[in-house]
């Protein structure tokens, strides 16, 4: 389906995550052929960075000299931008008093600066949080593009997002959105905004209708 023909570790123990006691995603830890580490790189960017570090070890066993790849350009954001947020209480305890197994909270003020509040009952867990009754997400973010990591109850799952309180215009709406709802129908990364230029605070609220849908964590661009 993604046409991917190299060997792809899977880590879903988090066995290798908590050995090198590691809280960032994406994070590159570079071994040498000594099992040493020799560069770590948290976050998108240093591209040049990291391949220059590669070709190094690779000269450094032996290798014939390996040409550098053709400039590419680095897309990564320079602006100021709200870092990955996790809804699981291992990663990032969500505000309040929350705990493991079922929460109700109830409604309060906008949630401050890249943090978020749950409203309604949740069933919260160490990797994600599930939607329970009358359940809702608000977030405060700064960013172009705003992905939600889901793994949906029902083959089917429509949930309402709103952004500043209102339904998100066409122009504003990511690739999974249609008319400010997102169809939940396999577990995945979804594209809930796209502002383009539209780099300010924004508040997005997710309002689940199905019980049981699991949120891991927002990432943005």
């Amino acid at each position: 389906m993604f046409k991917i023909r190299y060997p792809v570790a899977l880590d879903n123990n988090y066995a290798t995550w908590n050995a090198y006691n590691n809280h960032y995603w994406p994070a590159h830890y570079l071994i040498d052929a000594s099992g040493r580490i020799r560069k770590i790189h948290f976050g998108e960017g240093d591209y040049e960075g990291m391949e220059n570090a590669i070709r190094t070890l690779i000269e450094e066993i032996g290798q014939n000299k390996v040409e550098p790849s053709p400039k590419v350009a680095d897309t990564t954001p320079k602006n100021s931008q709200t870092p990955e947020i996790y809804l699981g209480l291992n990663r990032l305890n969500p505000p309040g008093a929350a705990h493991l197994g079922l929460n109700k909270f109830g409604l309060t003020s906008n949630p401050k600066p890249d943090s978020f509040h749950f409203y309604g009952t949740w069933n919260l867990q160490p990797e994600y949080a599930e939607a329970v009754k009358d359940a809702s997400i608000r977030l405060n973010f700064e960013a172009l593009q705003v992905y939600l990591v889901i793994w949906p109850n029902l083959s089917e799952d429509v949930t309402e997002v709103l952004l500043d309180g209102k339904l998100i215009p066409k122009k504003f709406s990511g690739k999974d959105l249609l008319n400010s709802h997102v169809l939940f129908n396999d577990p995945r990364l979804y594209h809930l905004v796209d502002l383009h230029g539209n780099r300010n605070q924004h508040i997005l609220q997710l309002n689940f209708k199905t019980p049981g849908t699991r949120s891991y964590a927002f990432t943005f661009g």
